[in-house]
């Protein structure tokens, strides 16, 4: 009698209906645990195959994937590295941030390779030049998440911004640099975009000001949205000035947008929803922004 065993389970050879039932059975294990293995899904989304660069100051690199075994190397920020295989055990835990183990390898022709926690990495590779801007979650106390964004400058950090966010399960949904700013003395925005993913998890995002001359990050307005379906809808939008979208020299936009659902009626007729604008003016003086009374 033939057993074949797969994704824990056995099953025993019959007639055709149950082969073709066993193939497909077979076919949808092997796919989903694939999709399993070949990607992360925690606070920053991670995937085999693809490069990044380390966030943390300095992350340990382990012979096994668990924080009580040896430490092998120790990256720097900026280090560039390749996933090569993700943990399959239980998530570990870290200042109340949850995160995976991680098997990596480096690019730089070392082949210095071991067990790396996941939130040690940054999610998304940003780059001008020499400079790479690096960023996380560092830790989880009080319902707050904090983390930070950092410059790093031929291999050295040369500056860092905090934030902080203050729900569960907080995700970097996207970061991007906005080029050919229309801002003086600021070379480049990067612009962090974190939510829970969920309704009523409101996004975040962060934007910062780089300074080539200084070496220097430097906050803009922050823009919050939350939303849920039928039921509220609250959205935030910064309008950074550039050459790419227009604006005006030194002058960033911030439009808040809120509805409220009529008291009868559908309240999934949006068309039916009382709607408040608010517009809200920041000059930029060449170091910060200072918000215009108008």
């Amino acid at each position: 009698m033939e057993i074949i065993k797969n994704c824990n389970f056995a099953v025993y050879k019959t007639n055709m209906k149950s082969k073709i039932l066993l193939i497909l059975i077979i076919i949808l294990c092997i796919n989903n645990l694939s999709a399993q293995e070949d990607c992360f899904y925690g606070h920053t989304y991670l995937c085999v195959g693809e490069k990044y660069y380390i966030y943390a100051d300095v992350a340990n690199i382990r012979v096994r994937p668990a924080t009580t075994e040896e430490i092998i190397y120790k990256f720097p920020a900026g280090q560039e590295i390749v996933i090569n295989a993700i943990h399959n055990g239980e998530e570990t835990s870290i200042d109340g941030v949850r995160g995976q183990w991680l098997y990596v390898t480096t690019t730089d022709g070392t082949n210095r390779e071991g067990w790396l926690w996941s939130n040690s990495l940054s999610s998304k590779q940003l780059r001008r030049g020499n400079v790479k801007f690096v960023f996380g979650i560092n830790s989880f106390s009080d319902y707050k998440f904090k983390g930070t964004v950092k410059a790093i400058d031929n291999g050295k950090i040369v500056d860092r911004k905090n934030y902080e966010l203050g729900m569960e399960g907080a995700m970097f949904n996207n970061a991007k640099i906005i080029d050919n700013v229309s801002l003086e003395n600021v070379k480049h925005v990067v612009h962090l975009s974190i939510g829970g993913g969920a309704c009523m998890f409101p996004l975040s995002d962060f934007y910062f000001a780089w300074l080539e001359e200084k070496k220097k990050l430097v906050e803009l307005p922050v823009a919050m949205s939350v939303s849920d379906a039928c039921g509220v809808s609250y959205t935030e939008s910064l309008s950074v000035p550039s050459e790419n979208s227009g604006g005006i020299y030194n002058l960033l936009v911030k439009v808040t947008q809120e509805g409220t659902p009529p008291e009868k009626g559908d309240p999934c007729d949006y068309s039916k929803w009382d709607w408040e604008y608010k517009t809200e003016l920041f000059k930029w003086n060449g170091e910060k922004t200072v918000k215009i009374n108008h």
